[in-house]
């Protein structure tokens, strides 16, 4: 997925290399579902993130970066639009439980009247 990107050229490839497998990590992760690793992993990229770009970069290394970091956006849109199809799935499925306890209620309660 990084070969779009010409890595040779950043003095800190390292620290984005790392970065892109713990990002993509945390994909796979929020793909099963896995959101306590998910969580556990964002403290450890928002490190990553730091040590990126807090290495000095000489203007050579501008375009590479550039494209590092539209590659970093995109994976985390991409994080956000698992996480925000997470949270509709999971606000539909409290929607249900509600209603069928609602449900259940007034039956009872419709019983008690005979």
């Amino acid at each position: 997925m990084n070969q779009d990107i010409d890595l040779s050229t950043l003095s800190n490839r390292t620290a984005l290399l790392t970065l892109f497998a713990t990002c993509e990590e945390m994909i796979l992760l929020a793909e099963k579902g896995e959101w306590e690793r998910v969580t556990e992993l964002e403290a450890r990229r928002s490190r990553e993130l730091v040590d990126f770009f807090a290495a000095p970069m000489e203007e050579s290394e501008s375009a590479a970066a550039r494209k590092a970091i539209i590659r970093l956006s995109g994976l985390n849109d991409r994080l956000v639009q698992i996480a925000s199809g997470a949270r509709d799935d999971t606000a539909v499925k409290l929607k249900q439980v509600r209603t069928g306890s609602e449900a259940q209620r007034i039956y009872q309660n419709s019983g008690k009247h005979y």
